[in-house]
């Protein structure tokens, strides 16, 4: 499995473009366990915090999960196909670097991420991030199922390169407080981040 990934930046036509500088994907280690959530004493576990409005930053906008093939929101069970993932962030600091976390809940478990994907972007000089990822479908999913996308942003330091998000307390072992997302995208109503596997 990947876990780091180094991208060169690239600047093309002559325009300053929100580029992909580091990148990784990952499953979460039982992800596929039906009872997964309850493992209190799984360090894989992550519980992350929602954004606090004293610290937000930037916004999201056009948010969608899609069948990369294709472009439905249709895919076919345990195929690992590539969700693709696109998001337009605005109204963030110019020439800041960003990592945007994205992954796919089971649709009943808010807190459950089953397969996830983070890229450190470098903001433009109008504050805008332009999200383009890919996430492989995990091959546990059963026809009739759905998964939900979920989008967060944070400052490139608080995020380690496993992809997950800092603890706040760095001693804790376990059911670890992490630091917030400075922008976030999870709503379990929008049809443009449901993925349903057939």
């Amino acid at each position: 499995m990947n876990f780091f990934t180094s991208k060169i930046s690239r600047i093309a036509a002559g325009t300053l473009a929100a580029a992909a500088v580091v990148a990784g994907s990952a499953t979460p280690a039982m992800a596929s366990s039906a009872d997964w959530p309850s493992r209190w004493w799984d360090p894989s576990n992550v519980i992350e915090s929602p954004v606090n409005p004293d610290h937000a930053e930037g916004a999201l906008n056009n948010v969608s999960f899609t069948n990369k093939a294709d472009g439905s929101h249709t895919v076919q069970a345990q195929s690992f196909a590539t969700v693709q993932v696109k998001a337009d962030g605005t109204g963030f600091t110019p020439g800041q670097y960003y990592t945007v976390r994205a992954g796919l809940v089971k649709s009943n478990e808010t807190s459950n991420i089953v397969v996830y994907t983070w890229q450190t972007y470098r903001a433009t000089e109008d504050g805008k991030i332009n999200i383009d990822l890919g996430i492989k479908s995990p091959g546990s999913t059963q026809a009739g199922e759905q998964l939900i996308g979920t989008v967060n942003v944070y400052n490139a330091n608080d995020v380690r390169q496993d992809g997950r998000p800092q603890k706040v307390d760095q001693r804790c072992a376990l059911m670890c407080k992490r630091v917030a997302p400075l922008a976030s995208h999870s709503d379990f109503n929008d049809a443009n981040s449901t993925i349903s596997f057939t």
